[in-house]
């Protein structure tokens, strides 16, 4: 068994165990966290599929952006302290069961396509990967590119308008 055949199946095993931590965790800052480790090891086998440009994204978004906002609002909201939010189980025996169906299928797929017999260049496809991933950005889809920009400056603008709150406006609603 080679190097890249024990750190792929550790990203599967690291993966794996805390998604499953984090499904039956009752603590939301706990689940937080293992949020965390499920996101990233999601970004590792992104590596590992030849995704490269998808896991930087992924680190990126769902766990430079997403989680870390996630994680300040549990943490600097004062109602969290009194509350003690857990989550109780509901259909942990369909759940389960449907879980380990798509782990079946996944298993199936992962053997029968040949992913990890043919190890290949990994180095020449991640270059041209994020190269045409690039291109196409710049070029055919320049226009939806700035769209979405656009669309989330407005977005930006407007969350900060709308948590800027006088004072009087906040006595208005208390009442």
């Amino acid at each position: 068994m080679t190097m890249t055949n024990i750190l792929f199946h550790a990203f599967i095993l690291l993966t794996a165990g805390a998604g499953f931590v984090l499904a039956i965790s009752r603590n939301i800052v706990y689940a937080a966290f293992l949020l965390f480790v499920v996101l990233l090891g999601v970004a590792g086998l992104y590596i590992f599929a030849g995704a490269e440009f998808l896991a930087v994204s992924q680190v990126i978004v769902y766990v430079g952006g997403t989680l870390i906002v996630v994680i300040f609002g549990v943490m600097l909201t004062a109602k969290m302290r009194e509350m003690k939010p857990q989550t109780d189980f509901v259909n942990l025996v369909p759940g389960a069961m449907l879980a380990a169906a798509i782990f079946m299928a996944l298993l199936f797929v992962i053997r029968e396509s040949g992913v990890l017999s043919s190890p290949g260049n990994s180095a020449a496809i991640a270059s041209d990967n994020v190269h045409r991933v690039g291109v196409a950005t710049l070029t055919d889809y320049l226009l939806p590119f700035e769209l979405v920009s656009i669309l989330l400056l407005t977005v930006l603008i407007g969350a900060a308008y709308l948590s800027r709150k006088t004072k009087i406006e906040k006595e208005e609603q208390a009442t």
